[in-house]
């Protein structure tokens, strides 16, 4: 008898209606402007398939220019009569097939809190980044449209993909007869763009889909998340440090209202896309996720509805007067960048459902900086050191031979380990 009984699925009524057939996958080479030149060259604007994959191996090494150049340079390589002799030529053929979503910028600021260099927002048209999610061939059979409900043998629910949960199907409820519901994931998490120099930092703000199968966004190598922006850290000079994070929130919030302001028009009204086949549907964006670490979430969380129109002089005055900050935990946003996202009859996303447990940073990490640091106050680090060095040594465990307390730069595997 099998230990997993096939499940009992019910979907979603008049969900997911197709309306037309128009561009798929395929279209992109159809409509460019070097279509007409890959009918006789199917690997244009490459000689042949043994170039393009000689193109195609270097320009996904991660090598640098000067090491390209040097490698295009060797005496074998040079005589294979390659159609590009550099680094920067390569680089010009690889322009000239069809890409993906093109890249903008703008100039952001907080007026009257002047900065030590201009801030610039790099960014994509998201729905135009979701769009090639849609028509990307790998992705076949991959993504689901349809919300569900599936039940075992003992009629117990049973919740295994994005889709078949309860926040899925009540969305869909909300939506038109016939809509298409994709729900939009955000991730973000500040990083260094520079090494050794410059101490360069921005958020990269990713998306994806939450209808893509979970097994898919498990493997790395799948590429289910796309670079929707660079969002950049402000360094502020002439105003007090304790209002830096503040007014860095602020910013932060300002510019992912600014790049969702797209998706946010397409939850409310809808919007025509097309799958990699062509299928058109009516589709809305919905914000089902937002993945981030613990100071994002919190600095994301915001006090939307709490507060109308505050602006920064009136919150530091509300601040300073009453303490506010510590006594209610706020954080400077009155309006997170959320607070608009709405459904075609006016529902908001819920923030406790909203910014999902991230497991690395709110159960690895929050165990290694919260309940191991409880823990040896209570009883000490010699003590908790010597109940680690006599458990038995055990295969694919990390042994603490000489205790925990002195460990330095701990890993994730290690936190694992641990505990």
């Amino acid at each position: 008898m099998s230990s997993n009984p096939p499940p009992h699925s019910m979907a979603f009524p008049d969900a997911s209606f197709v309306y037309g057939h128009g561009d798929g996958y395929m279209g992109m080479f159809y409509n460019d402007t070097h279509a007409n030149e890959r009918t006789s060259n199917l690997y244009f604007p490459f000689q042949s398939k043994g170039e393009w994959e000689i193109a195609s191996f270097l320009s996904c090494l991660g090598l640098s220019m000067k090491r390209i150049d040097e490698f295009l340079s060797l005496s074998l390589i040079s005589g294979l009569g390659l159609s590009f002799h550099c680094a920067r030529t390569l680089c010009g053929c690889i322009e000239l097939l069809p890409s993906g979503p093109s890249w903008k910028s703008t100039v952001v600021s907080l007026p009257g809190y002047p900065t030590k260099n201009p801030l610039m927002l790099y960014y994509c048209d998201p729905l135009d980044c979701i769009q090639f999610i849609l028509k990307n061939p790998l992705f076949s059979g991959q993504i689901q449209y349809v919300p569900r409900l599936e039940y075992n043998s003992n009629r117990k629910q049973r919740y295994n993909e994005w889709i078949t949960s309860d926040g899925a199907w009540d969305m869909q409820a909300r939506l038109p007869q016939g809509a298409t519901l994709l729900g939009v994931v955000l991730s973000s998490d500040k990083t260094g763009l520079t090494s050794m120099t410059g101490d360069h930092t921005a958020h990269p703000l990713l998306i994806t889909l939450a209808n893509i199968n979970s097994a898919v966004h498990l493997s790395s190598s799948s590429h289910t998340l796309k670079l929707l922006a660079l969002i950049p850290v402000p360094k502020f000079v002439g105003i007090k440090k304790k209002l830096h994070g503040i007014l860095e929130n602020r910013l932060l919030h300002m510019c992912l209202d600014f790049v969702t302001s797209p998706l946010k028009t397409a939850a409310q009204n809808g919007t025509w896309m097309s799958d990699y086949t062509g299928y058109i549907c009516q589709c809305f964006t919905p914000l089902a996720a937002y993945v981030a670490d613990t100071p994002e979430a919190t600095a994301l969380a915001g006090v939307a509805g709490k507060t109308s129109h505050l602006t920064m002089a009136s919150f530091k005055e509300f601040v300073y007067v009453t303490n506010a900050q510590t006594l209610f935990h706020l954080n400077g946003i009155h309006l997170p960048f959320w607070c608009d996202w709405k459904l075609p009859d006016g529902t908001l996303p819920n923030p406790s459902q909203l910014f999902p447990i991230e497991i690395l940073h709110h159960l690895h990490k929050a165990f290694w900086d919260h309940d191991v640091k409880w823990i040896m106050q209570a009883i000490g680090d010699h003590e908790l050191d010597l109940w680690f060095s006599l458990l038995q040594p055990q295969t694919s465990y990390c042994h603490f031979s000489s205790g925990i307390s002195a460990l330095k730069q701990v890993t994730g595997h290690e936190h694992w380990d641990i505990q």
